[in-house]
C-alpha cells in the first residue's frame, strides 16, 4: 500500500480534498483525477452533442446519447483528443490518496459434479484467493519546510531585538539631551565668571 498526503491550495500543489472542490465530478465515491477528467469529457460531449456518453456516469438530469449521436461523440473525440490536454479540464491531485499494489495469477479450474440426484451435468467453478502479500505501508507526506513553530520563534526573536533596540535608542537620546543641557549650563557659568572677572 502506498499512501500520499499533499498540502492544500496555499501551496504549489493545489490539491483537491473533496469532490465539491472539483469543477465537475459525476462519479460516486471519493475524488480522483481520472473521474474528474471523465466528467470534464462528459461536459464537452454535452456541449457538442446535447447529451452525455452512456459509457460513463452522467450529470443528473442529462440524457444519455442514443445510437444516432455516437457519430457526434466520435467526431468530437477525434477533433479534441485526450481530455488530459484540454485547457478547461483543471483536475488537481487529491490531497489524500491511497494506492494498493496487487498481483494476479491463474490456476486450473476445478470441475465438480452436481450433488443433485440423477444429474450428469457438471459445474465449472473457480477458487478465488485474496491475500496481502505484505503489510508494509509506504507513506509520503508533504510538510512545511518552514514550520509554524519556527516562524513564531523567529518572529518573537526579531520583535525582542527591535524592542530592545528601541529602548536603548530612547535611553541614548535622553542621555544625549542631558549631556547637551549640562554642557550648555557649564558654558553659561564659565561665561558669567569671565564677565565678572573682566568687570572686577
Amino acid at each position: 500500500q502506498n499512501s500520499f498526503k499533499r498540502l492544500q491550495a496555499l501551496f504549489a500543489g493545489n490539491c483537491i480534498s473533496n469532490v465539491d472542490q472539483a469543477q465537475s465530478f459525476y462519479f460516486p465515491g471519493e475524488y480522483s483525477v481520472d473521474g474528474c477528467l471523465r466528467s470534464c469529457y462528459q461536459d464537452s460531449v454535452h456541449r457538442h452533442c446535447d447529451c452525455m456518453d452512456p459509457q460513463y456516469a452522467r450529470k443528473p438530469g442529462v440524457k444519455s446519447c442514443t445510437f444516432e449521436k455516437l457519430a457526434c461523440i466520435d467526431e468530437m473525440t477525434a477533433k479534441r483528443g485526450d481530455p488530459y490536454y484540454w485547457t478547461e479540464c483543471r483536475c488537481g491531485l487529491p490531497c489524500g490518496e491511497e494506492e494498493y499494489r496487487y498481483e494476479t495469477s491463474r490456476s486450473m479450474k476445478i470441475q465438480r459434479q452436481k450433488i443433485h440426484a440423477n444429474s450428469t451435468n457438471s459445474d465449472l467453478t473457480s477458487d478465488i484467493t485474496i491475500f496481502f502479500a505484505t503489510m508494509d505501508v509506504n507513506a509520503q507526506a508533504e510538510e512545511w519546510t518552514f514550520p509554524v513553530s519556527r516562524v513564531l520563534g523567529l518572529t518573537g526573536g526579531f520583535a525582542g531585538v527591535l524592542m530592545g533596540a528601541s529602548v536603548v535608542f530612547v535611553i541614548e537620546i535622553i542621555l544625549l539631551v542631558v549631556r547637551l543641557g549640562l554642557i550648555g549650563f557649564i558654558n553659561v557659568d564659565t561665561m558669567m565668571v569671565k564677565k565678572m572677572d573682566y568687570d572686577g
